[in-house]
């Protein structure tokens, strides 16, 4: 008498097939993951790259500008007059008056020394300046302290507490910021003995 005995088994039983769908799935759902961080990486690049354009043509439109230019004064208490004003030190720098402080730029004094901040929106991205006077003493820059400063005005005299300025600029969008940092000078570096710098053209 011959039994007859199966030599192997053909298709995938309910609980192999269960298996191999829950492993597919996985693959599937870690694969989505990775695709999904690397969309996102990539579009966190685009966002800094766009912050870091803004900064760029802003620092592009400050080089251009002259270092100092006849200003008219300020009306109606005004401090600023945004991208009208004819001069780096009038949009940058163009007072040392807490009086004439606005909540969009002002002027004040810290641990290193007097400071102008300007705050504007440009193309979405919040751009927010920084100056502060610098004096080259013949082995770096160093910012005048704000008793070098304090009352001056770019519309009352050329008498320039210093020929250069360091500028920070810093963009913020939701969560991200991008900074960069400039000098920009009426003249080459030169040491400075004088308590002020009559300047009337720059050279970047």
């Amino acid at each position: 008498m011959r039994l007859n005995t199966a030599s192997g088994r053909k298709g995938f039983s309910l609980i192999e097939a269960m298996v191999a769908a829950a492993i597919l799935l996985a693959t599937c759902l870690t694969a989505s993951a990775i695709l999904v961080n690397a969309l996102g990486a990539g579009r966190l690049v685009d966002r800094r790259a766009d912050l870091d354009e803004v900064l760029g043509s802003e620092r592009v439109r400050l080089a251009v500008l002259p270092y100092y230019a006849p200003t008219a004064a300020p009306v109606n208490g005004a401090s600023w007059s945004d991208l009208d004003a004819p001069s780096l030190l009038a949009q940058v720098f163009p007072h040392a008056l807490t009086s004439r402080n606005t909540t969009a730029a002002f002027y004040r004094s810290d641990g290193e020394g007097a400071v102008f901040v300007t705050q504007r929106t440009l193309r979405g991205v919040d751009i927010r300046c920084e100056a502060r006077f610098a004096r080259w003493t013949g082995t770096g820059w160093t910012a005048l302290p704000a008793t070098s400063v304090s009352g001056w005005a770019v519309w009352q005299s050329i008498a320039l507490p210093a020929a250069a300025v360091e500028v920070r600029l810093i963009a913020t969008s939701g969560t991200r910021t991008s900074s960069l940092q400039i000098r920009l000078g009426a003249l080459p570096p030169i040491v400075e003995k004088a308590a002020c710098i009559r300047v009337v053209n720059r050279a970047v």
